[in-house]
């Protein structure tokens, strides 16, 4: 049954590293992009957004707050399952950790969830206002628009390979 289980974790971290490098270099290039279009053309972009959308503007600015809230809550589970594993090591009791595990794969899949929605949410009001843009801003507005859908692309390899971390470490200490 041990062997089993370091099987599986091992199958899982096989996936989940090239998952998670995809991820991370998809996020970065998105930052690098929108750091060569310009903090005040995105921020231009944005007020023209809210200005024009305010409803929808009022949505990503609570799927935002959603967002940071399950991101706070799975940094102080993190943080958990390293006091969990200690526990696990020092007294051989992998209670905790089995059950900030469970914890952390919820709330990933909520991040998940969340993130999805904002993002896809964001993609469509910016679509919406690529149709009615002038012709000047036009490139601007289409280059930020190919960066949020690679940072969509990036952030759903990373979360995916966070949710196999957190099940390969349940597997493990189970």
């Amino acid at each position: 049954m041990i062997t089993f289980r370091l099987i599986f974790a091992a199958v899982l971290i096989i996936i989940a590293l090239p998952m998670y490098v995809i991820g991370l270099k998809n996020v970065r290039k998105s930052g690098k992009a929108k750091r060569n279009i310009g903090d005040i053309n995105v921020w231009k972009i944005s007020t023209e957004l809210a200005k024009k959308y305010p409803e929808e503007y009022r949505l990503i600015k609570k799927e935002s707050m959603s967002v940071g809230w399950v991101l706070i809550i799975m940094f102080f589970t993190m943080g958990v399952i390293i006091a969990g594993c200690y526990t696990d090591i020092e007294y051989q009791d992998p209670t905790i950790v089995r059950v900030s595990c469970l914890i952390a794969i919820v709330v990933t899949i909520f991040l998940m969830f969340f993130l999805r929605k904002l993002l896809k949410l964001r993609l469509k009001i910016e679509t919406n206002f690529k149709e009615s843009a002038d012709e000047e801003n036009l490139p601007i507005i289409s280059e930020y628009l190919a960066i949020n859908r690679v940072a969509l692309k990036g952030s759903k390899y990373t979360l995916l390979s966070f949710l196999l971390i957190f099940i390969v470490i349940l597997v493990v200490f189970a």
